[in-house]
């Protein structure tokens, strides 16, 4: 792997890949074992930074005796709420299992024992010894891609994303904010093929499990370029995000609910087995709307309790969490940890086919930038990890069919103007208060037009084409809730939209290139 200096700009390339998580990791590892070709890797901070990273709960497969990929399939759909793509979620379920054993091959260790999570019928949530799956994983990958030799692998750090590369109506790479001891400007990669794996845009918000780079910046490139974009109104809430002295939050993962943790509300009482027959196993957006409810009836915080389980074990079995609430003063298996809802996942993204390919050619997308359908209007537990593995791997495989044919034009324009650097904290503060757990028309319309006003940096484009998905949703459907609209439409249907086109409502089933290139 040969890490990039400013003096060897612009760059030429065969395959860029935006973004150093699981989906482009994994992708460039598939590239590298199938081709010749030689793959950029940029990322905004460094190679092993990452939301992947973050993942603490572990990643889902039917691997089990007496599990099955059907049965995978059948909790996705139901935690999807109607509007899953059926083929994406067999590819999922299906492929993963080869996915995640050739992560264990590749050396990620992990246990022996399957864990069980909101909305899985089976124990089948693989995690790693303390319960820092995505740190592991992402740890193991790296070390591999340091191990690929130089002409094959180059690795840009410290590099923004600010425009997608456009000619021909084809994507050709991109231009980035680089930063090198202290100094920033403006570079060029031309690529033959680019790969977007930037992340959601969680870090949008102000109490959320993402980091703070995860602002959506990805999603807002694509769609000034003109690709197409779909259901980015679907924001997951994490039910249970520990509320911490300074303000900031930490996960505490489902599989903590899935050895048997207990909501209660300010009085004591358990509160989940009157709203759904799973309790504290029911899907994500059910259990962050009843603490969310729980906490504004009584004005009271909403807690976790582990005060009935074995202390040694839990102990045991999340030494990460323990430890953070021991830096908070509190004990994990004998104290009440104040939770809340937090930020945790979009759902929607850029509108992409089983293979990754969006509506721009020359751009492939995987891992939460991308739609592919796979999760519907909310996403089931640990399937985060299983769609960058086999939507990573598949991009990879599918790009390298158009790489022999494609040759970058010579005049690829001049470098963009320099975006101002953005305050994002008055945007953080507006996105949570307007486009938070529970959303209605007044507040969604006093938030866009306000951000009409402001400048278009990407992260500020793409608040506004969530909050415009999230007007044109006049339903409340998986981690979509409209106050003033309470209730499933009689047909399902996802929302695109692209720069040149108005909004359209679609199947869930549409192909990308059939709704916008109609024969």
């Amino acid at each position: 792997m040969k890490k990039i200096s400013v003096k060897e700009f612009p760059l030429e390339t065969d395959v860029l890949i935006i973004g150093s998580g699981l989906a482009g990791a994994y992708a460039a590892l598939e590239i590298i074992k199938s081709s010749a070709a030689h793959i950029t890797v940029v990322t905004q901070s460094r190679l092993v930074q990452s939301n992947s990273r973050w993942a603490q709960g572990g990643i889902a497969a039917a691997l089990e005796e007496g599990d099955d990929p059907s049965f995978h399939a059948a909790d996705t759909l139901v935690a999807g709420a109607g509007l899953c793509h059926p083929e994406a979620v067999n590819v999922l379920t299906r492929e993963g299992r080869e996915c995640v054993r050739e992560l264990a091959a590749f050396g990620v260790p992990f246990t022996p024992d399957v864990g069980l999570e909101g909305g899985h019928s089976r124990r089948r949530i693989l995690h790693t010894p303390g319960s820092q799956t995505g740190k592991e994983i992402m740890t193991v990958l790296a070390q591999h891609l340091r191990q690929v030799p130089g002409d094959r692998l180059s690795v840009v750090e410290n590099a923004e994303l600010i425009e997608l590369i456009t000619a021909g109506e084809r994507c050709w790479g991109g231009w980035f904010r680089y930063s090198e001891d202290g100094r920033t400007q403006i570079v060029r990669i031309t690529a033959r093929t680019t790969l977007l794996a930037t992340g959601g845009a969680c870090g949008l918000y102000l109490f959320t499990t993402n980091p703070p780079e995860a602002v959506g910046s990805g999603i807002g490139a694509a769609y000034q370029a003109g690709a197409a974009v779909a259901d980015v109104e679907f924001v997951q809430f994490h039910p249970t995000a520990l509320r911490r002295a300074d303000g900031h939050c930490t996960l505490i993962s489902e599989a903590v609910r899935g050895e048997g943790a207990h909501l209660l509300n300010a009085n004591g009482e358990r509160f989940m087995p009157a709203v759904h027959p799973l309790a504290e196993l029911a899907p994500r957006d059910i259990v962050a709307r009843a603490v969310f409810s729980e906490m504004e009836r009584l004005a009271e915080p909403v807690y976790l309790s582990l005060r009935h389980l074995s202390a040694k074990e839990m102990h045991l079995a999340f030494p990460f969490l323990s430890d953070i609430c021991r830096e908070e003063g509190l004990d994990l298996a004998r104290d009440l940890i104040p939770i809340a809802p937090a930020a945790h996942y979009l759902c929607g993204g850029v509108w992409s086919d089983l293979n990754g390919r969006s509506t721009l050619p020359g751009l492939w997308v995987a891992g939460e930038v991308a739609c592919t359908g796979v999760h519907g209007a909310n996403r089931l537990a640990s399937n985060s990890l299983l769609e960058c593995l086999v939507f990573g791997a598949r991009a990879a495989h599918d790009l390298l069919t158009q790489l022999d044919s494609l040759s970058p034009p010579a005049n690829l324009g001049e470098p963009p103007a320099p975006p101002s650097v953005a305050d994002l904290n008055p945007l953080r503060e507006a996105i949570s208060h307007h486009l938070g757990l529970v959303r209605d028309r007044p507040g969604l319309e006093e938030f866009l037009g306000w951000l009409q006003t402001q400048p278009q940096t990407l992260p500020y484009v793409c608040a506004s084409l969530m909050t415009r998905g999230a007007l044109l949703r006049t339903e409340s459907r998986g981690c979509h809730y409209r106050s003033d609209a309470p209730e499933l439409a009689d047909q399902a249907y996802r929302i695109v939209q692209r720069r040149d086109l108005p909004p359209v409502h679609v199947p869930p089933t549409a192909n990308p290139e059939a709704v916008l290139h109609p024969a």
